[in-house]
């Protein structure tokens, strides 16, 4: 009996210290807007990931500042929902019409868009949706990826790289075998734009 009860202490033990160990992580990243609507619109939503623990946006600066738990998401998950709610970062831009329907003073200046450079790699090892889906997880989580397509039937995936996104072969690579899948050549050497 009293083993049981020691054996489950230590499991409440190991269950409650996963939370105590959760890695924050503290990044700042420039967001477009001009005045406190923008404001609280932008740690809105920023503060709508699960995850994130706190945001401040800065208005003179733009410069959002988040905190966030590593475990829960990642800083592409972030820009995503900043932009989802009409302000442009430097890794998303916000769609069209949803930054048409912000208020006359949210109204920033919108740099001209730039084309995203997509490059695909050849990949070994995926046999099923499943492994596609995986793999896509791992190279999103790339600084300058704003997205993936594997295809098993093809042996291959497109990374999407955002516009002015410097990200090395080498960096891919790795992360396809972090995802267990062995690492092909290179199909597009220049890349090409999206």
């Amino acid at each position: 009996m009293i083993h049981k009860i020691i054996g489950l202490l230590a499991l409440l033990l190991i269950g409650s210290g996963a939370t105590i160990f959760a890695q924050n992580k503290t990044e700042k990243f420039e967001v477009k807007g001009k005045c406190g609507m923008c404001e609280a619109r932008i740690e809105k939503a920023a503060n709508s990931v699960d995850g994130v623990t706190g945001s401040d946006w800065n208005k003179e600066s733009e410069i959002i500042t988040v905190t966030y738990d590593e475990a829960k998401t990642n800083i592409h998950h972030i820009h995503m929902a900043i932009a989802q709610a009409g302000h442009d970062t430097n890794m998303h831009k916000a769609p069209d019409g949803v930054y048409e329907k912000l208020p006359g003073c949210c109204k920033y200046d919108r740099a001209p868009e730039e084309k995203n450079q997509v490059v695909k790699y050849e990949v070994f090892g995926m046999d099923c949706p499943g492994c596609q889906s995986a793999l896509e997880k791992q190279v999103n989580k790339i600084e300058g990826v704003t997205g993936s397509k594997a295809s098993f039937q093809k042996k291959q995936i497109s990374v999407i790289l955002a516009p002015g996104a410097s990200v090395s072969d080498e960096k891919i690579e790795n992360r396809i075998r972090k995802a267990n899948f062995t690492p092909g050549k290179k199909l597009n050497p220049h890349g090409n734009e999206e």
